[in-house]
């Protein structure tokens, strides 16, 4: 699927460097997964149930540290 560039886009681009993570909100359907696939360089799918436990099962053998 090909994918269009939102208005959103030219913002994320000019931030994106500088920050470490960033969060998409909007009503359903609107392309946020799209927009941020383009630019994520790991994505965990926490609705698919087998990565949902393979994130599970790794965080708590690796605490994420404060």
């Amino acid at each position: 699927m090909t994918y269009h560039r939102r208005i959103v886009d030219d913002v994320i681009d000019e931030l994106f460097p500088s920050l470490a993570a960033i969060a998409l909100e909007g009503a359903k359907g609107v392309g946020k997964t799209a927009t941020a696939r383009q630019r994520a360089r790991t994505m965990f799918a926490l609705d698919d149930l087998p990565q949902r436990t393979a994130f599970r099962s790794a965080r708590r053998s690796r605490p994420i540290p404060d």
